[in-house]
């Protein structure tokens, strides 16, 4: 599932921004653009959608009709203030009797259902209807969840099991856990990379035999980490030994952002959601490539993406996040094409980013680059964080690098001598750092692992400040 138009899902998620606060929408015209903006919605995935159909011979007006893996769908969208009832869904039950067998009806309510009409639906005959609410089209609208994947799910729901409303979460339920197999154990693989460490840097693995796939690293508290696998986000506690699924999300994509309140910013496709207190909320999305969260000093999410365009140029996006899908800010700047893989604030709002040809910063304020240094001993820059004005990111293949935001200095830290490479990279509140990485096993298998370690006294740095 490929987006094709990054761009235009941008765009769509601004105008979805509007018509939440009815910015120049009465609720007759913004029932009409919600129709378009679902449609051009899936035609940014590349499928085929088409708003207001209508009919003059007695078969009425579609909302949008679409064709999804060669299965006919037809829409009916409302956004008012009240829920829909029963009476909604007999009306669109009624026009799917007028068409071909076989076609699929798709309610959505941006209000929800009442009790009743979600208690009455498994009564109402043949399941011909899947019932969708606000959570799952800013799910689609986001990226986070591609309409071909959403559509997909729920049809399969609603197939095996007759149920045709299913939250967003419920559709991701008992996936299979490849994170059982991750150990709390250090290998004999990876006892030769503590070996050939410096002793003062304390380096210990904490996690291994974690099945090669997606990867992230994040952390706040002493000893507890939340990591991303290839099925979902869990959060490990290293005293206890033991690892707790928040997020039961397959394809979740690099490190997860903790703010200062202890929310969850998780990166999936091309959308962004936020985790807190087990509520899933999509507040960003239309992602191109190379997105990379960043905590602001004044504590907002931001995100860095770009795209080439061609040879001389790459379009770069910092994104603001806002606290629910609609309300992110975009703004654009020129850069020249590194292929910049991570981003960090420095004290002060400084943007600095790393990519194979060099570091760049960046100020916001002023739209300008401060300073680009077109040089770097930094290849394949992955895993970026930041303790007071040090910033420390991984390249070549597993050396740590700290670059000062203030004396603008570049040095080698800690080279980990492992048979692998690094993913991701982060510090807790006592000055722990973690590194994710993968190495080869005895038999040739590629698994990811985490080490634990700490700067030695005369490196660490003068202040304790952190993002």
């Amino acid at each position: 599932m490929q987006l094709q138009n990054p761009e235009k899902l941008q765009s769509l998620i601004t105008e979805y921004g509007k018509m939440k606060k009815r910015d120049g929408y009465t609720p007759q015209t913004r029932g009409q653009a919600f129709n378009g903006l679902i449609a051009e919605m899936f035609t940014c995935w590349g499928l085929e959608a088409e708003p207001n159909n209508l009919h003059g011979d007695g078969k009425g007006e579609i909302d949008i009709i679409t064709t999804i893996n060669s299965k006919h769908y037809i829409i009916e969208a409302k956004w008012e203030g009240k829920k829909a009832d029963s009476n909604h869904i007999a009306k669109l039950k009624y026009r799917l009797e007028q068409r071909f067998e076989g076609t699929i009806g798709i309610f959505i309510s941006m209000s929800g259902y009442s009790a009743e009409t979600l208690k009455g639906l498994p009564k109402a005959g043949r399941v011909n209807v899947i019932c969708l609410d606000a959570s799952h089209l800013e799910a689609m609208l986001s990226g986070f969840v591609p309409p071909e994947e959403m559509i997909t799910k729920l049809l399969k729901k609603a197939s095996h099991e007759g149920i045709a409303y299913s939250a967003v979460k419920d559709l991701y339920r008992n996936q299979s856990s490849a994170s059982n197999e991750i150990k709390f154990t250090t290998p004999p693989e990876l006892e030769l990379v503590t070996e050939a460490t410096p002793s003062n840097f304390g380096v210990q693995t904490v996690l291994s035999n974690i099945p090669f796939g997606q990867y992230g690293l994040a952390t706040q508290k002493e000893n507890e980490l939340v990591i991303t696998t290839m099925d979902g986000i869990h959060l490990v506690d290293l005293n206890k030994k033991s690892l707790h699924t928040l997020l039961n999300f397959p394809l979740c994509q690099g490190s997860t952002l903790l703010d200062n309140e202890g929310n969850i910013y998780i990166r999936r496709y091309a959308g962004i959601a936020k985790l807190s207190d087990e509520k899933l909320t999509f507040v960003g999305g239309g992602l191109l490539h190379g997105a990379n969260l960043m905590l602001h000093p004044d504590n907002t999410v931001r995100l860095f993406s770009y795209t080439s365009e061609n040879d001389r140029i790459a379009k770069a996006i910092i994104s603001t996040l806002g606290v629910e899908l609609g309300f992110q800010t975009n703004s654009h700047i020129d850069i020249k094409p590194y292929d910049f893989s991570a981003g960090c604030y420095a004290p002060d709002g400084e943007l600095v980013i790393f990519g194979n040809g060099g570091t760049l910063m960046f100020s916001e304020d002023t739209r300008e680059v401060i300073r680009d240094y077109q040089t770097s001993s930094i290849i394949n820059p992955h895993g970026i964080t930041r303790l007071g004005n040090d910033i420390f990111v991984c390249g070549n293949d597993t050396t740590i690098f700290k670059f000062n935001s203030k004396t603008k200095e570049q040095t080698p830290v800690l080279d980990l001598k492992i048979n692998g490479s690094c993913h991701a990279l982060c510090h807790s509140t006592n000055d722990d750092f973690y590194y994710w990485g993968h190495y080869q096993t005895a038999s040739q298998d590629t698994k990811g692992c985490v080490l634990r370690w700490r700067l030695p006294e005369t490196e660490a740095p003068s202040t304790s400040e952190s993002p």
